[in-house]
């Protein structure tokens, strides 16, 4: 919805100033603001365009608060008594040690004067604290710099928070975050927020004052501080007013910070507004060449024209401040050779392996050889092939180096992961001096690209994907540029390196979460090998290889056909390989790898048969494998995995059963399908036999995995998710005390794995299924708090998890799952307000269907009695809020079914008792009836 521009309230609220006041008109006005019960009103903090602020003394607890009302020329006016009723609901919801607590919401029972009590904030402005420090003598100290950046990160972090409960500031600036005197950061004014599932009320058109500044407060249909203000709030496009639209605005203060002015020069509010609407604010440096060339780098991403150019998260901005204060290289800005090497200079002042020795003493008589090539050139052309001998030998060590260094499995040699990269790093600026001095020699270009490959790898072993990104795509762009015909090494040709590279990058792609890029690299990579002149065997190794992964990466997007046709494809190219004599046991691990995903997604097809026959085919390609190589620890370790997943498979068919015989109930049903029902008895205790048989096997080999190589996580993973497996066996044969202690150590082991290996998606996915999974027993047991506990956990590992990869339908689901097996934990001890902010935060998903809208008003309707019998609660405050909620229930019903939902019967359960009197409710039973006859 496109907004006029013309139509920017004329009474805007500029930020709340400390106003000095008489005795008499403090008199004066204490007389017309009653005091709420025990709160003694002291003086008048603070007047804005809004409300007013004073102190008070909480008579019980005996501190000073902040007392906030709407003003009496406001009261009459909706649309400010909603804005401020809104300010103080949201700042209440956010429960975040940067934004200030909100104590209580009531109205003055003589005058109906909204009014709420909070913290009083003790301190100064950010906007104050920047003008002082660049007050002081020589300009803001480096101390200062960086202190005022450290709480800049704190500033994120409360809006990523607040991002993550559905709501938007929209009005950021430097004016609205108070710096305490002992490092208290707080946001504050949230007046103009906006919140996920609710609409902004339409406001008519008015004019700008001339007597406003463009660096107050704008309110009306177009709202913020345009001085501060994003492109897309700047055109009044509410609907694409997100959280990166508060990225900007943490740009914007980063850029006060930085300058001392805001990112938009100053102007009439009406001219101001339509250029930051039509054109791009200036870069920091544009105000002050001084600024540094990275943060100014981080400054322009955050302050983007286009908000999909902006970073994604407040967090991912936070971060980049994070590593350049810890002189760490930030993501948005590619740093010079020579900053790069002296921020290593500076780290490692001895050499870190003899190989670095080595490697160093290469790069020194490399380029002492071509000093000595300039000076002899010239003189004899003995010389330059002495300097070429000379280049070549010291190519050869660093070549001899690499190999060596990336030979050796470090995943057991605690701390050395530190000095591999090192030497990667030292071999690729080798690479890349002679790439500079020699642009145009398509051999050496081919070195270099391979070296960033290189780097790519390591990097990827080490589980930093976004550096294997940076390296791959460098590698990209070389290949890319080199000419058809070049001098070929191993008679490889460009297209065939480039498929190799986009495969490579595709699957870092894929790591970091990115898997709409991950498989434009996958078919990028396809297209390259069938225009590359190889030989077959180059060809089908590398169609198993982008095969392989182009399907794990289909399976993880759900697309389920899709993946089935790319696993396929690896599994015929493999299998092509093997025929013409391959003797390398990868090629069959690949194959056995192939096996196993076509298995799980057979099984996701609900093709049971075949996936247990893909199953049994890994199983017994890999069990000739480790009876060959006995001490492999790799096919040890996909042994496992394919017996996992073969128990996992034979748990769902157990579980398919289960609901078939639950659906059975009927006596006479039961009577007339008897041998039906015995033989399926007999088949479910045959596949609980071989799932537990299969699962205990996994267990007993993992255990000894783990033993011998501790350091290794993928073994650990395993371990975890052999033991979760197991539990959840138990648990469905009824065998709960035993599903309970195996369930405990599968969460203990997630725990271990969490610390070892700590920030990967995929783990924290698992772990919080884990949680979730003992929390289920538990409740059950009724053993509350240690299942809201676990709840809890499970909740925030798959938000973060999620977060990494927010198109994850699993992760979705899974997410969803744990809030309302929460919210039934809260229900059953009676924290109504907890559960209702979960249906509450369940709304504010963008991706969830009228089933789930329906879930969240059962929810809601489930919180009614308890609502009703809380003593907390005045017996009026009990009935306002009981029926505010079965308000908000109703709609959330009437919006599910506007949106598809059509179960009738649904709304028989007795969850929604509370809702039986409304006629609301009666006339949605009507039209659900009435859709279903």
């Amino acid at each position: 919805m496109k907004e006029n521009d013309e139509t920017i309230d004329s009474a805007p609220e500029p930020h709340p100033q400390p106003t000095v006041k008489t005795r008499s008109t403090e008199d004066e006005q204490t007389k017309r603001f009653d005091a709420p019960i025990n709160y003694e009103l002291l003086r008048v903090h603070a007047q804005g365009g809004l409300g007013r602020v004073w102190v008070a003394k909480d008579t019980n607890l005996h501190r000073e608060v902040a007392i906030k009302e709407l003003l009496p020329n406001r009261i009459l006016q909706p649309e400010s008594r909603r804005r401020f009723m809104l300010e103080a609901q949201v700042t209440g919801q956010l429960t975040h040690p940067h934004i200030v607590p909100v104590y209580q919401l009531g109205e003055n029972s003589k005058t109906g004067t909204p009014y709420y009590a909070m913290r009083l904030i003790q301190g100064e402005t950010l906007r104050k604290a920047i003008a002082n420090a660049r007050k002081s003598p020589g300009g803001m100290s480096i101390v200062e710099y960086r202190r005022l950046l450290a709480a800049f990160v704190s500033v994120c972090n409360a809006l990523a928070y607040a991002h993550t409960r559905g709501v938007v500031h929209r009005d950021l600036k430097t004016e609205n975050v108070v710096l305490g005197e002992f490092g208290e950061v707080l946001v504050i004014d949230w007046g103009l927020a906006k919140v996920a599932g609710q609409e902004d009320d339409p406001v008519p058109p008015v004019e700008v004052s001339k007597t406003v500044s463009s660096a107050e407060t704008q309110q009306g249909t177009i709202m913020g501080t345009p001085i501060y203000m994003a492109p897309e709030q700047a055109a009044g496009d509410i609907d694409h007013i997100n959280s990166r639209t508060d990225v900007f605005g943490l740009g914007a203060i980063l850029f006060e910070i930085l300058t001392g002015v805001p990112p938009h020069k100053s102007a009439p509010p009406r001219e101001l507004v339509r250029v930051v609407a039509a054109e791009p604010c200036r870069t920091a440096r544009e105000v002050d060449a001084g600024v540094p060339a990275a943060l100014d780098a981080i400054c322009r991403k955050a302050t983007m024209f286009e908000p999909d150019d902006r970073y994604p998260l407040a967090t991912d901005l936070a971060h980049d401040i994070e590593l350049w204060l810890a002189g760490e290289p930030v993501s948005a800005y590619r740093e010079p050779w020579k900053t790069r090497a002296w921020r290593w200079a500076r780290r490692h002042r001895t050499l870190v392996t003899t190989s670095a020795a080595l490697l160093i003493a290469s790069v020194i008589g490399l380029s002492l050889n071509t000093w000595l090539v300039g000076k002899e050139q010239q003189k004899t052309a003995q010389a330059l092939v002495r300097a070429q001998k000379n280049f070549d030998s010291a190519r050869a060590a660093v070549d001899q180096m690499l190999h060596e260094v990336a030979e050796i499995d470090l995943q057991d040699v605690p701390k050395m992961e530190r000095p591999r990269r090192e030497l990667f790093q030292k071999a690729l600026a080798f690479y890349q001096q002679f790439a500079s001095d020699s642009p145009n020699d398509p051999e050496l270009r081919v070195d270099v690209a391979e070296a960033h490959e290189k780097v790519g790898d390591i990097a990827g072993k080490l589980g930093e994907w976004s550096s294997a990104c940076n390296a791959y795509g460098q590698s990209i762009q070389i290949l890319s540029s080199l000419p058809k015909t070049f001098p070929r090494r191993e008679k490889l040709e460009p297209a065939f390196r480039l498929a190799r590279v986009h495969d490579s990058l595709g699957e870092a792609l894929r790591m970091t979460g990115d898997l709409a890029g991950a498989e434009i690299e996958f078919r990028l990579a396809s297209e390259q090998i069938s225009s590359s002149e190889i030989s077959e065997t180059h060809r089908l190794l590398e169609q198993a290889r982008v095969g392989y992964n182009l399907g794990l990466l289909m399976l993880e997007n759900g697309r389920l056909a899709e993946s089935e046709t790319s696993l396929q494809g690896s599994i015929l190219s493999s299998k092509r390989l093997l025929e013409l004599g391959s003797t390398d046991a990868k090629h069959r691990q690949g194959l056995a790898r192939a096996f196993i995903n076509l298995g799980i997604v057979k099984r996701g097809l609900e093709q049971f048969e075949e996936s247990e026959s893909y199953y049994g085919q890994a199983i017994q390609l890999l069990t000739k494998m480790l009876s060959d190589s006995p001490d492999d620890q790799e096919y040890r370790h996909e042994l496992a995995t394919a017996r996992i997943s073969l128990g996992n498979l034979l748990l769902k068919q157990n579980a398919d059963l289960l609901l078939k015989q639950k659906r059975e109930q009927n006596a006479d049903l039961l009577l007339k399908q008897k041998r039906e029902h015995d033989a399926d008895l007999l088949l479910k205790q045959k596949r609980e036999h071989d799932a537990e048989a299969a699962l205990r096997d996994s267990l007993r080999e993992l255990e000894l995995l783990v033993e011998e190589f501790p350091h290794t996580p993928t073994y650990l993973e395993e371990l975890a998710n052999a033991t979760n497996g197991l539990g959840k066996l138990l648990r469905d044969t009824k065998q709960d005390k035993e599903a309970e202690r195996v369930f405990r150590n599968a969460d203990a082991l997630f725990d271990k794995l969490l610390v070892v290996e700590p920030n990967i998606p995929e783990h924290e996915s698992l772990a919080a299924l884990t949680k979730n999974n003992l929390a289920v027993l538990l409740h059950e047991k009724g053993e509350l708090q240690q299942s809201r506990q676990l709840y809890e956990a499970a909740r925030i590992l798959q938000e973060k998890a999620l977060s990494a990869a927010p198109q994850h339908q699993q992760r979705r689901s899974s997410l969803k799952s744990h809030m309302l097996r929460l919210a039934d934990v809260y229900i059953d001890l009676k924290l109504h307000r907890e559960a209702h902010d979960i249906a509450r935060e369940l709304q504010s998903f963008d991706w969830i269907h009228s089933d789930d809208v329906c879930r969240a008003a059962k929810l809601i309707a489930r919180t009614i009695p308890l609502v009703q019998t809380d003593e907390s609660l005045s017996t009026n405050q009990q009935n306002a809020e009981a029926a505010m909620r079965r308000i908000e229930s109703l709609d959330l019903l009437e919006k599910a079914v506007a949106n598809g939902f059509s179960d009738r019967k649904e709304l028989d359960d007795e969850s929604y008792a509370a809702l039986q009197s409304e006629s609301r409710f009666q006339e949605l039973l009507q039209t659900l009836q009435k859709s279903t006859d």
